[in-house]
């Protein structure tokens, strides 16, 4: 908390001021640091536009990871990100389902 902490000229925090320090620092993490939805989204697709089978689930969060970021020190923060993303979209059955048993792993429902 320190880090983002502004104190006002009597020693008081400033809570506006620190405020706005975090959210500038969060943003430029953000930044730096995740893939927008509509990206792992369009990612998705992309796989399985060249896939209309069942996909295992790490091989579809790997394949997407990897189409996503070319870092090595990004790869497990984008794989956590598309694995969200997907379970998500499981979950609510819109766009994927999951298959169980011999041959199974996500499905897309419709085409985008």
């Amino acid at each position: 908390m320190d880090k983002f902490t502004v104190r006002g000229v009597d020693g008081s925090v400033d809570v506006d001021s620190s405020v706005a320090a975090y959210t500038q620092a969060l943003t430029e993490w953000v930044s730096r640091n995740e893939v927008s939805v509509a990206k792992i989204e369009q990612a998705v697709h992309a796989v399985f536009d060249s896939n209309s089978s069942a996909i295992p689930t790490t091989m579809l969060v790997h394949t997407v990871a990897l189409s996503l970021t070319s870092d090595p020190a990004m790869f497990a923060s984008v794989s956590k990100q598309v694995h969200s993303y997907v379970k998500s979209q499981t979950a609510l059955g819109t766009h994927f389902t999951v298959v169980r048993g011999h041959n199974g792993g996500i499905v897309r429902l419709q085409n985008k």
